[in-house]
C-alpha cells in the first residue's frame, strides 16, 4: 500500500486533487493495524502535500486558457481508450510562443487537425510521447502528449469511429520474439527522432558508461577489441543525424568513430564556428 500511495503521489498524469481523493480512498480500506509513513491515523492527516509535487507539465494557476485545457492525465486516457478500441484520433497539436503560451499550429484561419493510429504510449527523459501511424504514411510518427489538445476519436460521415491501420504493416512493432520491446526502440531513437537507427561506434571512458546508459539502457554493446589504455569501443543504434547532437552534447566524454557520422559532426562544427565567429 505504501507502493501505491508513492505512485499516485509522485504521478505526472494524476491531477493533484485526484491525488488525495485516491490516497484517502487507499488508507479507508486498510485495517486499524496499519501504518505508514504517508498518514497521521490520530490526526487523520496526510503527512505530506500531494500538491507540493509537481511535473515540467505541471499547470500553475492563473496560466492561459489553452494550457489549462491540455490535462495530461485527462489526455492518456483518450488516447488509451483509443488504444484498446484499435480506432484513430484527430487532435491539436501545440507549440510555445514567445509570451510563454501555448497556441495550436494552425491552418489558414483554423486549429490544424492532426489525425493517427495510435499504437503505444512511452515515456521518454520525462516526457510522454504517442507512437502511431498518420494516415498516408508508410512510416511512424511520435507526438508528445502533453501538446497535444481536444483529442477526440476520428469518425467517418457516417459517425462511426474510424479503425486504424493494422499494426502489422509496421516491421517496426515486430520482433522476432513476437513482443515489441518499447526500451530498445526508444534507445534505437535518439531524441525520439524518425530517421531510420544503424549501427554506430563510438569510443568511451571505462568510468562514463552511465552516460551510456542514460540514453541506450542496456542495448549497446562493448567491442573486445584493442583500444586506448582507459577506453572502450562500443557500437550502438541509433539515427546518424540525432547521434550527431548527442555527440556534440557529450563531446567531452565521448569520440564518434563512425566516418559519415564524424563528417556530419565537422560539417556542423564549421557551422557553429561561422555562427560565434571561431
Amino acid at each position: 500500500m505504501d507502493q501505491l500511495i508513492q505512485l499516485i503521489a509522485f504521478s505526472n498524469a494524476i491531477t493533484q486533487e485526484d491525488k488525495e481523493n485516491l490516497i484517502r480512498k487507499i488508507l479507508r480500506t486498510a485495517s486499524g493495524y496499519y501504518t505508514t509513513p504517508f498518514y497521521d491515523a490520530k490526526r487523520k492527516k496526510l503527512k505530506f502535500h500531494p500538491k507540493g509535487i509537481f511535473a515540467k507539465t505541471y499547470v500553475m494557476p492563473g496560466q492561459d486558457e489553452r494550457k489549462a485545457k491540455i490535462s495530461l492525465g485527462q489526455n492518456l486516457s483518450t488516447i488509451q481508450q483509443a488504444i484498446s478500441d484499435g480506432v484513430q484520433i484527430r487532435f491539436a497539436f501545440c507549440e510555445y510562443t514567445a509570451d510563454k503560451t501555448l497556441i495550436a499550429r494552425k491552418q489558414g484561419n483554423k486549429d490544424r487537425e492532426y489525425r493517427i493510429s495510435p499504437y503505444y504510449i512511452v515515456v521518454y527523459h520525462d516526457r510522454y510521447y504517442l507512437i502511431g501511424n498518420v494516415p498516408g504514411k508508410k512510416n511512424l510518427s511520435f507526438y508528445r502528449v502533453d501538446l497535444m489538445a481536444d483529442i477526440q476519436v476520428r469518425t467517418d460521415p457516417s459517425g462511426k469511429p474510424v479503425k486504424r491501420e493494422p499494426m502489422s504493416k509496421f516491421p517496426e512493432l515486430q520482433s522476432t520474439s513476437g513482443q515489441w520491446d518499447p526500451v530498445r526502440y526508444m534507445s534505437e531513437h535518439l531524441y525520439m527522432g524518425y530517421e531510420e537507427p544503424r549501427a554506430i561506434r563510438l569510443k568511451i571512458p571505462q568510468d562514463q558508461y552511465t552516460v551510456l546508459h542514460d540514453w541506450f539502457g542496456d542495448y549497446f554493446r562493448r567491442l573486445h577489441m584493442p583500444c586506448e589504455k582507459g577506453f572502450d569501443y562500443v557500437d550502438v543504434m541509433a539515427p546518424p543525424g540525432m547521434m550527431v547532437h548527442w555527440a556534440l552534447q557529450y563531446a567531452g566524454i565521448v569520440e564518434v568513430m563512425d566516418e559519415e557520422v564524424r563528417e556530419m559532426i565537422r560539417a556542423e562544427l564549421r557551422r557553429l564556428g561561422d555562427k560565434y565567429q571561431v
